[in-house]
Order: structure tokens, then sequence, then C-alpha cells
């Protein structure tokens, strides 16, 4: 075991404790606790030179969440050990340019992103004021060179287009439908199935005179009630080993009470009916 303490780019300090574990049935304390607890699962059996490797990681009770529906961004506290972090993600949005309104709550951030302004080129559509505008200064509020895994990770869909294209849409939507959810966890299990190593890493933050030293690691349980009707397929997958193991090639997450998962790397989206990682804090 490993414990040693860094500050990331805009000023927060980590404890990180890094303890090796058995690599065999790392990861299904996690699958178990998806049954009742917020978290997600992420699983590859594939591996292709420079682009997917053997991985398991997962987590349960994140201590925040972000939820996003069209130009509206929640940030909202999960347990104790939220509130730690949440003053310093207020003061890093506060000083975003492409915010519009931000208002503060004890246990929660409420943001609306401002509307692009009219006349820009093509190469700068990506770049003007979103969702992705706010998550791009959240990755790098936690980013540290030496941290591999410390970051957000969830669910993109489809409707985030529309951050970027005008267009109308022609059906309507549901009105609990989010466009995006991503937790950031301070507890991670992850395997390396090629180097047979596994991991459970911890972090602990202190900011603004707050520690999450001594708060507990817990979450709010549900007890699983499998798939709404009329669901994506992916979305009525059974926190089980077999279904992990059967998933398709590229990755399976299984997230609860999230948005459908899409494939995504630093903030990179495609389609919401195949998953993987979003976001590490440490991406290129």
């Amino acid at each position: 075991m490993t414990t040693d303490r860094y500050t990331t780019r805009r000023g927060i300090h980590v404890h990180r404790t890094v303890e090796a574990i058995p690599v065999k049935d790392a990861i299904e304390p996690v699958i178990d606790a998806l049954d009742s607890r917020r978290g997600i699962l992420l699983a590859s059996s594939y591996e292709y030179p420079g682009r997917y490797t053997r991985w398991d990681m997962g987590f349960v009770d994140p201590p925040l969440v972000l939820g996003a529906r069209g130009r509206g961004l929640r940030v909202e506290t999960l347990n104790a050990r939220g509130a730690v972090p949440l003053p310093a993600i207020a003061d890093a949005l506060g000083g975003l340019d492409a915010i519009e309104t931000l208002d503060r709550a004890e246990s929660s951030l409420t943001l609306t992103v401002r509307r692009p302004a009219a006349g820009f080129t093509e190469e700068a559509r990506s770049r003007q004021p979103s969702v992705f505008s706010a998550i791009r200064v959240l990755v790098d509020l936690f980013h540290h060179g030496d941290e591999p895994h410390l970051g957000l990770y969830g669910a993109f869909g489809y409707d985030l287009a529309f951050q970027f294209e005008p267009i109308r849409p022609r059906l309507p939507r549901p009105a609990d439908q989010r466009d995006l959810v991503l937790y950031l966890p301070d507890e991670l299990v992850t395997v390396d199935h090629r180097r047979e190593v596994a991991q459970r890493r911890r972090y602990d933050f202190e900011a603004g005179g707050l520690t999450t030293v001594g708060r507990p690691r817990a979450g709010s349980t549900t007890p699983y009630a499998g798939a709404a009707e009329g669901a994506p397929p992916l979305l009525q997958l059974r926190a089980s080993s077999r279904s992990r193991r059967a998933a398709p090639p590229k990755a399976c997450m299984l997230a609860r009470r999230s948005v459908w998962p899409v494939a995504t790397r630093s903030v990179r989206s495609s389609g919401p009916t195949t998953a993987t990682q979003a976001c590490p804090a440490g991406s290129p």
C-alpha cells in the first residue's frame, strides 16, 4: 500500500492511497453493489494496440454527480464528502465566461450556459459556449499529471449535438430526460488483465479549509427493479459477471440512473448504445 499527497492544477489537495488487491474476483464487489447503489462498471475483454486494453474499472457511491439537459447543468452532492470540493467547483465555474447564470445552494449548483454568438468559423464550432465548456473546467480542476484515473465518468446522449447545431427537435422529450450524467468517484477498483494487477485507489479531497478525511464513503440504496419498459436493450443488462464478460468487445458500462451509455473519451461522444469511459482528468 502506498499513500501520498498532491495538488491538482487548480489547487485542490488530494490524499491518494493505492492498495494492491487480488486479481481474482477483484471487480465482483462492484458488480454486486450496482444492484442497489449508484456507480459505474467499465470492462473490456478486447485488446488492440494503441486503442483498447483488457481492463476492468468500477466504483460505487460517488460523492458528486453532474447532470445536464439542454443548456442547463446541475452539480449535486450525493453524500457528505461531496460538500468538500463543491465550493471549489462553484468558484471555477463562476469564473467561466460561458456561464450565464450560476445559483449556489448548500448541496448543489445550478447553472445555465449562454447561447453562442451568431457567426463563427467552422473550426471554432466546438469551442462555442456549451455544457462542455463547464466540463472542460472541471476536468482541469482535478487534473494532475501523475494521476491517470481520477476524473469524471458517465454517459452522453445524442441530444448533446444540439449544443453545436441549431436544429429544431421534432419529437417531444420526456420531462426527466438528461443529456449527460457524470460522476466524480473517490474510490476506484482497477484491474489490468494483461499485467494481472488489481488496485483499490482511494482519494480524499482538501479544499477551502474542508477535508473529506473522516467522512464516510456512503450513498443511498435503491433495490434493483429492472429496466423500464421500452428502454434500449443495453440498459437491460443484468449486473453480473456473465453479462459483463458477454458484453460487446469495446467495453461495458452499467450505470444506474443514467442516460443511455455511449462511447466517449476526453469528452468525445458517439451513439447512445455503446458504453465505455468518460473523461478521466488526465486524458489528453
